[in-house]
């Protein structure tokens, strides 16, 4: 089944300047709308972001051969800042996009969940941040477990993230 905010994975060349990435080299990924949902935009650290249309999020990543056993890195702070940058917004893709992001940044250990409400909208999961104890309520959309395994696998293959990923 495929999900409205489903993107390429990561490029294999910079999409300014066409120039091709090396084994650790940091990359910037910028996540962006498109028609059919989102893209994601490899640059290069030479490059200048992407303006039209403006960059919804941006992380570092280091690009790494494929067939490296290592997971490549990503920046936690650029995806948590996606995370809260999503917090106001209430269209649909947005809402899933945020939760699935609540999701592995609960897995790696940034936030931690403090509670879950049920209300008339269904149900709200609060956050904190464990160190800072920020709080954050993200509203868990209807969705299958399919569908959300689907969107946690996505959104992995977006940021390059492998499962394997022991942090």
């Amino acid at each position: 089944m495929a999900m409205d905010w489903q993107v390429p994975g990561r490029g294999e060349e910079c999409r300014a300047c066409g120039k091709s990435f090396e084994a650790d080299e940091w990359v910037t990924a910028y996540l962006r709308p498109a028609p059919d949902g989102y893209e994601r935009i490899d640059q290069c650290a030479a490059c200048d972001p992407p303006v039209d249309p403006a960059a919804i999020g941006q992380w570092k990543t280091r690009w790494a051969n494929r067939s490296q056993d290592k997971p490549p890195q990503f920046d936690r702070e650029g995806l948590f800042d996606l995370f809260r940058r999503l917090e106001s917004d209430e269209h649909a893709e947005q809402v899933r996009l945020r939760f699935v992001l609540s999701l592995l940044l609960w897995r790696k250990k940034i936030i931690k969940l403090s509670e879950t409400i049920a209300d008339e909208d269904g149900e709200l999961w609060r956050f904190i941040t464990p160190r800072a104890g920020d709080r954050f309520n993200v509203r868990r959309p209807n969705l299958t477990e399919a569908e959300l395994e689907e969107l946690s696998q996505q959104l992995e293959t977006l940021l390059s993230i492998r499962a394997a990923d022991p942090s």
